[in-house]
């Protein structure tokens, strides 16, 4: 199935329930159903590959190899994790791996400059791997949980640098959902790195005016009596489904189309209330891609 508004095919990111992870060739026959046209995975062989295009499917994204030890304060557990994933990158693309998944997460025990010059040191060569295999490393600016807040590449300042310093072989997988929890207008933001946009999540934010009166959006949650049992949440927001939250779908998909994006539209399901069972996290999965699909 593909958007009305830029034609853009739909898929979705595999996610944790057990019924997406016991079999890849069961969630591929289930995806094909319902006629998504790709998924995004992870920890793939060629034989993964081949099983998913098998059932009339393609790979949207692939993670890189534990892309959370890329910055690894040990060195030995970087460099091995730098040589896992450039002895992967050139292997999937020769069987039809074309864009690969990656959040840069910084070491609290580094300052934020410090990680992001180790962030260039050892995204250069992944990008290089990946441009001279005819493929992209898609970053997306997850900027993680408080107190650190360790993503690199989350806000605009920081992209545009990423950018000047990795020419080659990256690219932006395009996410509203991090950009209104940052308070980033994520309109302004595809307007300004679109012809750097690779991928798209499919996920929104919903802001929460009473959290942020009763919290601010700075401090911590001292005085919060019960912490929230919610995994995709903070005190002032909260990940919803798309059209569920602040971004306005219908005019990131017309700026996309206006300005030659040729990927997809990707679910990510991470709102609770469509995550916690077989039957829910499908009907979320519907219910996105029925939304996508009609939007005008």
């Amino acid at each position: 199935m593909h958007t009305r508004l830029g034609k853009f095919p739909i898929g979705f990111r595999r996610g944790w329930g057990d019924w997406q992870q016991n079999s890849l060739s069961e969630l591929a026959d289930w995806a094909s159903d319902m006629d998504f046209e790709f998924l995004d995975l992870m920890n793939l062989t060629a034989a993964d590959i081949q099983s998913v295009e098998a059932r009339g499917m393609r790979i949207g994204t692939h993670d890189l190899l534990n892309y959370g030890k890329l910055l690894s304060i040990d060195e030995a557990e970087r460099q091995a994790t730098l040589d896992a994933n450039l002895e992967m990158i050139p292997r999937l693309a020769a069987v039809g791996a074309s864009k690969f998944f990656a959040c840069i997460m910084g070491d609290s025990s580094r300052s934020r400059i410090d990680n992001f010059n180790m962030a260039i040191t050892v995204m250069s060569p992944l990008c290089l791997a990946a441009a001279n295999a005819n493929a992209t490393i898609a970053i997306e600016g997850f900027p993680g949980q408080a107190p650190d807040y360790p993503g690199i590449g989350c806000a605009p300042k920081s992209v545009r640098a990423l950018l000047k310093e990795i020419p080659e072989g990256l690219g932006i997988n395009y996410d509203p959902s991090h950009l209104i929890r940052l308070g980033i207008d994520p309109i302004r933001y595809l307007r300004e790195f679109v012809s750097h946009v690779v991928h798209v999540h499919a996920k929104d934010t919903e802001l929460s005016p009473d959290g942020a009166y009763e919290f601010g959006l700075y401090q911590d949650s001292t005085f919060q009596p019960v912490q929230s049992s919610r995994r995709y949440s903070g005190l002032t927001w909260r990940y919803r489904l798309p059209g569920r939250g602040c971004a306005n779908w219908s005019l990131i998909l017309r700026i996309l189309a206006d300005n030659g994006y040729s990927g997809g539209i990707s679910i990510e399901l991470e709102d609770e209330d469509y995550i916690g069972s077989e039957k829910l996290e499908k009907e979320g999965l519907i219910a996105t891609r029925d939304f996508l699909a009609n939007l005008q």
